[in-house]
C-alpha cells in the first residue's frame, strides 16, 4: 500500500543550531506560515505583501526592464509575445551573467 505525506511538498522542518546547542525548532512552508518553537512568525494571509525595495539605479538585469513587461504595460501584447524569442532570452541572461559577475567581485572587496 502507498501512502502520501500529510505535509505539503513545500514543507520544512528544522533547528536553528548555536555553538551546537538547538536555540529553537523551525517547521512551515513558504505558501502558507512558517513557525519557530511551534510559535507562529509568518503567515501568508495574515503578513503585508513585501514589494520589494526600489533602487535609483537598478541593475541592467532588473525585472522592470524587461521588453516583454514594458510591451505589455504599454498594450502591446503582440509585441510582448515576441520578446519571448530565443534571442531576447540570451540577451537577458548575458546580462544576468555580467551582473552576477560583478556582484560577486563586489562582495570580494568589502
Amino acid at each position: 500500500m502507498i501512502s502520501r505525506s500529510k505535509q505539503p511538498s513545500d514543507f520544512l522542518l528544522g533547528e536553528i543550531i548555536q555553538d551546537g546547542r538547538v536555540l529553537c525548532k523551525v517547521s512551515g512552508n513558504y505558501l502558507e506560515k512558517l513557525l519557530f518553537d511551534d510559535v507562529m512568525y509568518w503567515e501568508l494571509e495574515t503578513s503585508p505583501i513585501y514589494l520589494g525595495i526600489r533602487s535609483e539605479n537598478p541593475l541592467p538585469s532588473d525585472s522592470r526592464f524587461r521588453g516583454d513587461l514594458i510591451q505589455l504595460a504599454q498594450g502591446n501584447r503582440e509585441r510582448a509575445e515576441e520578446y519571448d524569442s530565443l534571442r531576447e532570452k540570451i540577451k537577458l541572461e548575458n546580462i544576468q551573467r555580467r551582473d552576477r559577475t560583478l556582484r560577486s567581485e563586489g562582495s570580494r572587496i568589502k
